[in-house]
């Protein structure tokens, strides 16, 4: 379904018209919470493994022509 992953796909109940909150139900919303938050991070972390890599890449780049300048 739109090419997400089926353990990518969390239940959510509305409590708009509940007076009472029911254990199993909250406790479904609080594990779906915490795989959303599992997930960021993970995607966190990738993100600044990237932006690490193209620092990397960059920074050898301008190397040599600092240096020429630095000769000059």
């Amino acid at each position: 379904m739109f090419g997400m992953q089926i353990n990518n796909i969390f239940p959510v109940k509305n409590y708009v018209s509940e007076m009472e909150l029911e254990v199993d139900t909250s406790t479904l919303a609080l594990l779906a919470l915490r795989q959303i938050l599992y997930l960021t991070e993970g995607y966190m972390e990738g993100l600044q493994e990237n932006m690490k890599r193209v620092k990397v890449s960059t920074g050898n780049c301008e190397q040599p022509s600092e240096k020429a300048n630095d000769k000059e």
